[in-house]
């Protein structure tokens, strides 16, 4: 736990032992609790006030441990100092006004994410989103990569890179989010690859002592290099969740999408030999793209609405202890 001089706290974890969603919980459980003692106003009990004043500790460590200490904290102040780290808060609409378009909430962040590092960088890269498989025995999280060729094609009419009418960059719109929602929904169904092909890779390793050629093919290598790594963490409190970027030109974009407003934290890293990678510039970008996709459904809400194929789709719902069925990091699909 980390609190800071002016009342502000927070959680710093290591991410392999667990998910953001399952963090979250405990926080918000000790934030509920909280709320709940202060309603009762509870009185110290008097074994707690004759509890001992608390002693500072004095350690004696020897040169070699206090070499590793003082190297611990020059590392985790060089990775702070170098961190770039923007909180966006777009007010205009929540998780509910995709929902009025007939859209899956997460798909149209995505799709925004997509067309705001297009607005920026003019092309697209391979994008991790986080799905959570645990409706299966020791499941964990397999990836949805979102950038399509449908995404790329309408983010292209958007920035007019392709001609293209407003009743045409809908229709486009509505593919990508098709597109991206039969992904979604495969890869927590358990038909995503890349769980599939880490197994093989650490198989091939063990069993083999080297990597076939597929792991070393540099198209493998850089779909594997997700510059834009992302997820959804919703909360019901005003807490956030952030991450830095997973490669050094790269960004991180945890969202937490409320009622009426959306919250984003991006991030990448200062000493990125790419300039362009900013985490301001890409929060303003994406805010563009909120706004911008907003401003055409709104000119032709009927055309949004309409959907090409059928969205009904049955998912086997999860044990009652993690989380709702129809749904991504959380949250529900609508």
């Amino acid at each position: 736990f980390v609190i800071s001089a002016d009342g502000n706290s927070g959680l710093n974890y290591e991410h392999s032992v667990s998910e953001g969603i399952a963090v979250i919980k405990l926080i918000e459980h000790i934030l509920a609790y909280m709320e709940e003692m202060k309603a009762k106003r509870m009185r110290r009990f008097p074994s707690i006030c004759e509890l001992p004043h608390p002693q500072k500790l004095e350690w004696h460590v020897d040169e070699e441990t206090e070499a590793f200490i003082e190297q611990g904290l020059l590392e985790i102040d060089r990775l702070a100092d170098n961190l770039d780290l923007y909180i966006l808060r777009f007010e205009k609409f929540g998780r509910e006004y995709p929902k009025k378009a007939n859209m899956s909430p997460d798909s149209f962040v995505q799709l925004a994410l997509q067309l705001a590092h297009y607005k920026v960088h003019k092309y697209l890269v391979p994008t991790y989103e986080s799905a959570s498989i645990r409706r299966f025995h020791l499941g964990r999280v397999d990836v949805i990569h979102s950038a399509s060729m449908a995404a790329l094609h309408w983010v292209r009419a958007m920035e007019g890179d392709s001609e293209a009418t407003t009743e045409q960059k809908l229709r486009l719109l509505r593919e990508a989010i098709e597109s991206q929602t039969e992904h979604m929904l495969k890869t927590i169904l358990g038909h995503g690859m890349d769980n599939h092909m880490l197994g093989l890779r650490i198989t091939a390793e063990t069993v083999l002592g080297q990597l076939p050629d597929l792991f070393t093919d540099p198209v493998y290598v850089e779909c594997n290099q997700f510059r834009l790594s992302t997820s959804q963490v919703s909360t019901t409190t005003d807490a956030l969740i952030c991450y830095g970027a997973v490669v050094p030109n790269g960004y991180g974009a945890a969202y937490n999408l409320h009622t009426d407003s959306i919250a984003v934290c991006v991030s990448c890293w200062r000493d990125c030999p790419n300039k362009d990678v900013s985490a301001r510039r890409y929060a303003e970008a994406l805010a563009a793209s909120l706004e911008d996709m907003h401003a055409m459904i709104e000119a032709n809400l009927d055309l949004a609405r309409a959907n090409s194929v059928a969205t009904d789709v049955k998912i086997p719902e999860e044990s009652p202890d993690l989380g709702a069925a129809c749904s991504v990091n959380g949250e529900a699909l609508g």
